[in-house]
């Protein structure tokens, strides 16, 4: 990625420095972009959830929804979560394991900020913020489970994770870059992970 190397990790790093909440990024991400709906056709709720959504369980959610800004069956957020979790689960100490779970762990936390910043005076935000909690709650749960570490280190992991990422892609947006910077965005994570004690050093530890 040009100019990444040489200014782009230092123009991110700072960027989260001055930017100190998720809602704050949110709002510097979407002026660039239209939000989606809260819920309906390509909304949060359905990017999501899926439709019919009734629990966490396998079964209990579609995987998979049509995304017609993109023209095409996509994966949830929720069936990527699951999936990365399990995923842990078999492989608990496998730091790039554990790194995706938190990663998408943050797509869901990202999405239900997107809900709060855009939509939380939407009569429906009450029961859409009640399937975040369950959600993430879950996941959460079975990632500190699975690694024996506190939920509320994992929690902050979630958090910092979320906005690493997420600075990345306002970086590429405001320099005119289009599609995603995978390389960039682990990096960012691993860094901004290290100032989360404990989680750093599991981290280190299992790499």
């Amino acid at each position: 990625m040009e100019g990444w190397s040489s200014f782009g990790k230092e123009e991110v790093e700072s960027f989260l420095k001055d930017k100190k909440c998720l809602q704050e990024l949110v709002a510097e991400l979407y002026k660039r972009r239209e939000p989606r709906p809260l819920t309906g056709e390509d909304s949060i709720e359905l990017r999501t959830f899926g439709d019919n959504f009734r629990g966490v369980e396998e079964g209990m959610f579609n995987p998979e929804y049509y995304d017609r800004r993109k023209g095409k069956i996509e994966k949830t957020e929720l069936a990527e979560l699951l999936e990365a979790i399990r995923e842990l689960e078999r492989n608990p100490k496998d730091g790039n394991k554990i790194l995706h779970a938190l990663e998408e762990a943050g797509d869901i936390l990202w999405q239900y900020v997107a809900a709060i910043t855009f939509h939380n005076r939407n009569p429906k935000f009450r029961e859409v913020a009640r399937k975040f909690f369950i959600v993430q709650n879950s996941a959460i749960s079975r990632i500190a489970k699975t690694l024996e570490i506190p939920y509320g280190i994992v929690e902050l992991g979630v958090e910092e994770a979320c906005k690493a990422k997420y600075a990345v892609r306002v970086w590429l947006e405001s320099k005119g870059y289009e599609g995603k910077f995978k390389e960039g965005e682990e990096e960012v994570m691993k860094k901004a992970l290290k100032g989360v004690y404990h989680l750093s050093t599991f981290l280190e530890s299992q790499a």
